[in-house]
């Protein structure tokens, strides 16, 4: 498939880029920039700021958070064999 022999081929041709569209810029990059500079300081603790540290008096021991079951009641049933 050879190109065929044109007089619009023997014209060097222009090269037209695509206009790009205009980068968006949003309205709102100046208050966004504030709101992060006042609250920089809050995220250097890694973790809410002023939060109460437990005692080491009161420390966690080994399933202290497992629910505790209520006492059982003990059930007597006849151990009577039913016959058919």
């Amino acid at each position: 498939m050879a190109a065929q022999e044109s007089v619009y081929n023997l014209l060097p041709r222009l090269e037209e880029k695509p206009v790009k569209p205009p980068r968006y810029i949003s309205t709102f990059s100046s208050s966004v920039k504030l709101e992060r500079e006042r609250n920089k300081a809050q995220c250097k603790t890694m973790g809410p700021a002023k939060v109460a540290l437990p005692s080491p008096k009161n420390f966690l021991k080994k399933h202290s958070k497992e629910p505790t079951l209520p006492a059982s009641e003990c059930v007597h049933r006849s151990h009577e064999k039913l016959s058919y």
